[in-house]
């Protein structure tokens, strides 16, 4: 983390510069795997949408400053399991005081629960089936090849981009980051796992 620190000040700026190109490149993988036809992770989605449900919260009962990021609440339950705490919160004042809460944010908490979490939780449900359809909904794959194909081709683009982000990055590290080097093994282990499933002309690596 020092190391961070202390390669964050410099002038050029080329590690804010890196990261933020990084969070660009994120944002099509989902779109990736949508076009390909393959139904988002349930799981993964209602944790994404629990913390941005609960940091919104918690912001609008202004117990956190407008410009706090998710990282504050990464340790949270999931949204239902969250309000379903502050309605009933005399059993759960432990477990919300280690989540960092005093006795006047449970309060504050508590209140909005009992006024707006029923709701809010309804339309967090609606949310996840919205984006990843009802939970025992079949799940088909169905890709024309010339979608296929020209999602191959840009899904090689962007893992050939990040690879190279994470080459640079590594350049401006005085130590090794081993968590590059899985990235890009992932990546790897997701473009064959693609190429298995639509073309079958592979056989699936051992990982």
């Amino acid at each position: 983390p020092i190391t961070l620190f202390l390669r964050f000040r410099d002038s050029e700026k080329k590690l804010p510069s890196l990261l933020e190109k990084f969070k660009k490149e994120q944002e099509f993988v989902p779109r990736f795997l949508e076009l390909l036809g393959v139904p988002k992770d349930r799981t993964y989605m209602e944790k994404r949408l629990s913390r941005a449900e609960i940091l919104g919260a918690v912001k609008s009962a202004g117990l956190a400053p407008a410009n706090a990021t998710e990282a504050a609440i990464s340790g949270f339950p999931l949204f239902p399991a969250f309000v379903s705490k502050l309605q009933n919160p005399t059993p759960h004042l432990g477990y919300l005081k280690g989540l960092g809460f005093d006795e006047d944010a449970i309060k504050v908490m508590s209140q909005w629960a009992n006024s707006n979490g029923a709701k809010a939780v309804e339309l967090y449900e609606e949310k996840i089936v919205g984006q990843c359809g009802a939970a025992d909904e079949p799940k088909t794959i169905t890709t024309p090849t010339s979608t296929y194909q020209a999602i191959k081709y840009l899904l090689e683009v962007h893992t050939d981009n990040v690879a190279n982000m994470l080459e640079e990055l590594q350049k401006h590290l005085p130590a090794d980051v081993r968590a590059a080097r899985k990235i890009v093994t992932a990546h790897n282990e997701m473009y064959d796992l693609m190429v298995y499933v639509f073309e079958r002309e592979k056989t699936l690596p051992r990982h």
